[in-house]
């Protein structure tokens, strides 16, 4: 015999469905990797903001998108694209759209920087009832 599903259990598995976060982890290489450490951390800041309200509602289970980011010195944004898919049409498409929208990162590197431009690889990681 199955057991009974009430309908409060189908409203908390629904509302779980409906709670997903963005998380995004970032992957510093390079001279100067802890110059970037802090500024790295902004990057992954914009970027969220940019994608959490882009991830689709209905995921079944979280995937990883890889993503490689390159910003100039000044903190615009040179080239975004997606490396590693994740499998998923409308996940890939929220993360792409997240990267159309992000310009610029609004923050110059560390003074103590010399570098033109620096590429970072983010992690777009959905979490599911978070």
């Amino acid at each position: 015999m199955k057991p009974a599903i009430n309908s409060k259990d189908v409203n908390s598995a629904l509302k779980g469905l409906n709670n997903l976060s963005a998380k995004i982890k970032v992957q510093v290489s390079g001279s100067n990797r802890a110059a970037f450490a802090t500024y790295a951390q902004h990057v992954v800041a914009v970027y969220r903001r940019a994608w959490q309200p882009l991830i689709p509602k209905n995921l079944a289970r979280t995937r990883i998108a890889e993503v490689s980011v390159t910003i100039s010195r000044d903190g615009r944004v040179i080239s975004a694209r997606i490396i590693r898919r994740t499998g998923d049409a409308a996940l890939d498409k929220s993360v792409q759209r997240a990267l159309d929208k992000v310009r610029s990162v609004g923050k110059s590197f560390p003074s103590s920087s010399r570098d033109a431009k620096r590429t970072f690889t983010l992690d777009f990681t959905p979490i599911i009832g978070g």
